[in-house]
């Protein structure tokens, strides 16, 4: 599946239409980003574990760094074990999971029984489950652990949630990062700097598939509101919702 965002911008005198198409662009800048927040808390060893194969993203990282072609300033870093679970209850990621398995079996990484088990043997963590529901849960195990831990979209499925993760992050001083992709694209990192002239507006699209599980906003719909809030900045003001459905 390819997705297309698009941003449209307002320069101080002009107007720029910007079009990325993704496949695995997206994918890669967020990788990119995570093994730089890895590096800067690396040990001697970087194992680095996974929990949820219930999204492709498990599988694309985990050919970025177990794969043949692997980049030189990557090769202490791989993906040594996966614990598979991952939504039970959303048929769109959890159909996916024996698949999954197989793949990331392929590049030699083992496939435990439980998250206790995974944090054993590694030394980060990437929660890639795909259900925001089980993120808060899973994420205590991993501070109470004390390991380094990026948390895939979304990071809760709801507001509370979000807040209760960072909260817990905190309280058990464990670094934490999450992120849409979308943050590290060229286009967005150029219009972030200017490099096009003064940014005073822009409209970002991306798509929003809705999960009843989930805040309407919080299953897809951060890619958008990533790329606005990463050429903008802080300071929003007020929000306003509209749906087709």
């Amino acid at each position: 599946m390819v997705h297309r965002y698009w941003i449209l911008i307002v320069i101080r005198k002009k107007t720029t239409y910007i079009s990325i198409k993704d496949k695995y662009m997206k994918t890669k800048a967020l990788f990119i980003a995570i093994l730089f927040g890895i590096i800067t808390v690396s040990q001697a060893q970087n194992r680095i574990g996974i929990i949820g194969l219930d999204t492709s993203h498990s599988v694309a990282f985990t050919r970025f760094l177990n794969g043949d072609d692997k980049k030189e300033e990557f090769k202490d870093f791989r993906i040594v074990a996966a614990y598979p679970y991952g939504s039970k209850t959303i048929e769109s990621s959890y159909k996916r999971i024996p698949e999954y398995i197989e793949q990331v079996k392929a590049l030699e990484v083992e496939i435990v029984p439980s998250i206790a088990d995974l944090l054993n043997k590694v030394d980060f963590v990437m929660l890639e489950t795909n259900d925001g529901n089980l993120h808060l849960e899973q994420a205590y195990e991993v501070f109470k652990a004390g390991k380094t831990v990026f948390i895939d979209k979304p990071v809760g499925a709801n507001l509370a949630q979000a807040i209760a993760i960072f909260e817990l992050a905190k309280q058990y001083n464990v670094p934490l990062f999450t992120s849409s992709s979308l943050r590290y694209i060229e286009a967005a990192q150029k219009l972030r700097k200017g490099d096009y002239g003064e940014v005073i507006g822009a409209d970002c699209y991306s798509p929003a598939t809705y999960e009843p599980s989930h805040a309407d906003l919080a299953w897809y719909g951060i890619h958008g509101v990533e790329t606005l809030f990463t050429i903008m900045g802080e300071g929003c003001k007020a929000v306003n919702r509209m749906s087709s459905e």
